[in-house]
C-alpha cells in the first residue's frame, strides 16, 4: 500500500527526485520554479519581437493610409 501511495505521488507530482523511498519536494520544487522561470524569459522574449513587429507596422500604416486616399 505504501508502494501505491508513493508511486501516486510521484506520478502526480511530475518530475520528482526520489532518495531511497522519500521523495524529495524541496527538490521538485525547485525544479518547476527553474522550468517557470524559463517560461517566463521565453514568453518575455516573444512579447518583445510581437513589439517589434507591431513597431514596424506602425511605422509603415501613415504611408500606406495615405496612398489608400490618393487612389
Amino acid at each position: 500500500m505504501t508502494n501505491d501511495i508513493e508511486s501516486y505521488i510521484s506520478h502526480r507530482i511530475g518530475k520528482t527526485i526520489k532518495t531511497g523511498n522519500v521523495i524529495d519536494i524541496t527538490e521538485a520544487l525547485k525544479q518547476q520554479q527553474q522550468e517557470i522561470e524559463a517560461l517566463k524569459q521565453q514568453q518575455q522574449q516573444e512579447i518583445e519581437e510581437l513589439k517589434a513587429m507591431l513597431g514596424e507596422l506602425k511605422a509603415g500604416w501613415p504611408q500606406k493610409t495615405s496612398n489608400s486616399k490618393a487612389s
